[in-house]
């Protein structure tokens, strides 16, 4: 029985192919010295083979080894051969690049020369031009010259034909009078300088005359100056008094406020029979008519008529069955002049629903559950910086800046709110109405906004029941909103405004905030009202409230504080 054979590699180091071969040595001297028997062969056979299939196992994966170091040689050398071939390639690419700016810088070059030959050319061509207009102006010239020396001669000739002729002899005599007018007007001034002197010399003796009544009449202009001095103050008062009544009367007439004294003449003291289905306006016909009975003078005008403490607004049977009132009572019936209602002086169209406005620099911003801000002037002309925010209802505004200069509109800055959740700060800028800043915080829609008078605050409210302040000043930082930077792409706005979050979060109120406003009296206070049946005064610095009034009838709607 035959066992297999091992070739051990020249320098072999591995043990366990030596030890292999040294059993594979000892296990052949035992088979030629026949030392043991069928089954131990079989058995040494086994063994042996598979020793044998592991040492080249072992000689396969040493070469696998070797191939793999070659092929990372091979790899080391190509990467080199591809970074030269990148080098040798990007210097191909920088030389097409110069080649091709070359051209360019040729082909421009060749363009300036063609344009400076064009100019070259053009030159030639206006001196040729000049040229020719000068040797025009020449010929002109001479011709005008000759022209004008024929005339010369001419007139030379006429003259000396007229010099004996009856023209000639009348336009001589014209002469002579003017010369005999010359000398009378010297005549006349010499007699003016005389008459000036005598003048003079009265004047002088007037003077001294007129000197004594000219005393007398400065001392009696300082009494009447000193008069003057002392009336002066009161007469300044009373115009300044009677100006200042001018334009309240102006400014009640206006709102429709003005009441105006009108002297009643006495009614005479008697009882009407007056039908059960008279109205007002058949008691007004009545008054009017009685009136015009004692006075001549009397003219026209409506009463409103008070029975006890109610104003007659019916006929008089519904009054008294309404109040019922017995049917043979004598009613006494009052009367009193009847104040027309204010009438608008402008009627503003706006869009959709009206929710705020605001008046600054003689301009009304108003904004609309449309999504709109429109800004129109005193006499209701929409200006063209009206915006139309889509898909966005506002519903409450304030205005937080105004120029110095009442008349412009640069420089004023309004604050915003509605159902998104945010307030919106706006500013014009170069006659265009631009988004300046965000504030985000609230989680349900801005219900009102009110911003301190130094506008540096603003206090917000929400029907998340919340009030929140917000840092308004531009310097500030702190309260700058930062994005998640894994926030997708169509999350972000388009707009790059700067955004902020609130400075403050206060909960107090258990429903909707509907009305906020600042203190006017005390600094770093403020008010707001809900849909809870409260109204809170807040001490913003503390966070905490100052005063609370509760269980203030239906739901308030508005809080104004001046």
């Amino acid at each position: 029985m035959s066992f297999p054979t091992l070739q051990v590699r020249p320098n072999e180091k591995n043990p366990k192919v030596l030890r292999a071969h040294e059993f594979l040595r000892q296990a052949n001297q035992l088979v030629e010295r026949n030392l043991l028997n069928a089954d131990g062969k079989k058995l040494l056979a086994k063994q042996l083979s598979k020793m044998v299939n592991e040492v080249k196992g072992i000689y396969a994966l040493d070469e696998k080894r070797i191939e793999a170091g070659k092929s990372a040689k091979l790899l080391d050398k190509l990467k080199v051969v591809h970074e030269v071939s990148m080098t040798v390639m990007e210097d191909r690419f920088v030389t097409a690049d110069l080649a091709r700016k070359v051209l360019e810088k040729n082909s421009e070059v060749q363009r300036k020369l063609t344009e400076i030959e064009n100019l070259r050319n053009s030159v030639q061509v206006t001196k040729a031009e000049v040229q020719r207009e000068k040797e025009k102006r020449e010929k002109r010239r001479n011709f005008t010259r000759k022209s004008t020396d024929e005339l010369a001669a001419k007139s030379s000739t006429i003259l000396k034909h007229l010099e004996n002729s009856a023209d000639v002899v009348k336009l001589r005599k014209m002469e002579e009078a003017k010369r005999v007018l010359e000398e009378e007007v010297e005549g006349l001034r010499k007699e003016k300088n005389r008459l000036g002197e005598q003048i003079k010399t009265n004047k002088a003796t007037l003077k001294v005359e007129s000197r004594k009544s000219f005393q007398k009449t400065i001392i009696e202009c300082a009494k009447h100056y000193k008069l003057c001095q002392t009336l002066t103050p009161k007469l300044l008062k009373s115009q300044k008094n009677v100006e200042t009544l001018k334009e309240e009367e102006e400014i009640r007439r206006a709102s429709g406020s003005l009441d105006e004294t009108i002297l009643i003449p006495q009614i005479p003291d008697a009882v009407f029979d007056v039908p059960t289905g008279a109205e007002c306006d058949d008691l007004n016909l009545l008054l009017n008519t009685t009136i015009e009975a004692n006075n001549d003078d009397w003219k026209q005008r409506r009463f409103e008529f008070l029975v006890g403490e109610t104003f007659l607004r019916t006929s008089l049977a519904e009054f008294i069955e309404e109040y019922e009132v017995e049917t043979e009572t004598v009613l006494k019936v009052e009367c009193v002049i009847g104040i027309e209602a204010p009438k608008p002086l402008h009627d503003i169209q706006a869009p959709d629903w009206v929710s705020s406005v605001q008046i600054a620099n003689n301009h009304i911003f108003s904004t609309t559950y449309g999504g709109d801000i429109v800004i129109v002037d005193r006499k209701g002309k929409e200006t063209k910086l009206a915006v139309n925010s889509a898909n966005r209802i506002l519903k409450c505004s304030s205005i937080v800046k105004t120029p110095a200069k009442k008349s412009e509109l640069d420089g004023t800055e309004i604050l915003v709110g509605g159902e998104n959740q945010l307030l919106t700060l706006y500013a014009i800028e170069k006659g265009v109405l631009a988004e300046k800043l965000i504030l985000r915080g609230h989680e349900r829609a801005v219900e009102c906004v009110s911003v301190n008078s130094d506008a540096t605050r603003a206090i917000s409210g929400s029907v998340d029941t919340n009030l929140k302040v917000w840092n308004l000043d531009a310097t500030d930082e702190s309260t700058n909103f930062e994005k998640d930077e894994n926030e997708s792409a169509t999350k972000k706005r388009k707009k790059d405004g700067r955004t902020k979050v609130p400075m403050v979060t206060i909960g107090g109120h258990r429903d909707a905030v509907t009305a906020v406003t600042w203190c006017p009296w005390k600094a770093g206070h403020a008010f707001s009202s809900s849909h809870d049946h409260t109204i809170v005064e807040w001490d913003l610095e503390l966070g905490c409230v100052h005063k609370t009034g509760k269980n203030c009838g239906k739901n308030r709607r508005m809080l104004r504080l001046t």
